[in-house]
């Protein structure tokens, strides 16, 4: 149609919260729930937090701790800062430029991570947590150092990790590390699939890219949950970016047209 009705003034990002509620973040950082067909706020306790779980009350947050360091915690943003009630903050460590990577299930039943682990010596390489909101025990849930040896997972800044609609799979970028400077001491960056439930990791060799390195492109999920989509050069193609298609059962990648763009990985 072509009507409209104003949902929200000064806002700066809109998502659904639920199938019938709005969370809104305001320009000043302020964030608060309100009913589609409703004018009443419900403002949420988001002090150093940067997302919040869809359908639910916890929070992932980013705070700085030491000398100039950063760590980031799961809160439970409806317990917050009440008296009488204990620490709701559930560490989930060094917040490090990166590997910190992060998304919600879109069901807001896990929050997915990643967080560095230590390869040899000094050197670190990143794998995906998850950590369902009430618990204090995150899982982890990939050892790609085993297969890799150091490795990134997708690019500098805060990407999402790409979850499939129904909450099973994750999609991310995989980028061997060859040197000591992670932002250019690095190989190709290959699509890889991760199934939640079975552990099972699938690498999709197919298409491999370090034109966008640091920052590999964006992937999005079809909504049936057959297909990936990215912006993305072809080998010996002239045509510049195109928008392709992967087919995650076959491996299969297809253009489906020129003229798309990744930057800073979108």
């Amino acid at each position: 149609g072509t009507g409209r009705t104003l949902v929200a003034e000064n806002a700066a990002e809109v998502s659904w919260w639920s199938a019938d509620t709005l969370l809104v973040w305001t320009p000043g950082k302020a964030a608060y729930l309100r009913q589609e067909n409703s004018d009443q706020r419900q403002y949420l306790d988001v002090e150093s937090v940067i997302s919040v779980q869809p359908g639910g009350h916890y929070g992932l947050a980013v705070e700085a701790y030491g000398e100039g360091g950063f760590q980031r915690a799961l809160i439970d943003l409806e317990l917050r800062g009440l008296v009488g009630i204990g620490n709701t903050h559930v560490s989930l460590g060094v917040d490090q430029a990166y590997f910190n990577a992060q998304s919600w299930s879109p069901n807001g039943e896990w929050l997915a991570y990643v967080a560095p682990v230590p390869v040899e010596g000094d050197t670190v390489g990143g794998e995906i947590f998850g950590i369902q909101p009430g618990s204090r025990a995150p899982t982890r849930w990939t050892n790609l150092t085993e297969h890799y040896g150091a490795a990134r997972i997708n690019g500098v800044s805060v990407g999402e990790l790409s979850w499939s609609p129904d909450s099973t799979r994750i999609a991310f970028w995989v980028t061997e590390i060859t040197g000591e400077d992670v932002t250019t001491n690095l190989g190709n960056a290959v699509i890889h699939v991760l199934n939640v439930a079975t552990g099972e990791v699938s690498a999709y060799c197919g298409y491999a890219t370090d034109e966008q390195t640091p920052n590999p492109p964006r992937l999005v999920w079809s909504p049936d949950g057959t297909t990936i989509a990215f912006a993305g050069a072809l080998p010996n193609d002239t045509q510049g970016y195109h928008l392709l298609a992967l087919n995650i059962e076959t491996g299969v990648i297809t253009s489906l047209s020129v003229g798309v763009g990744a930057a800073l990985g979108s």
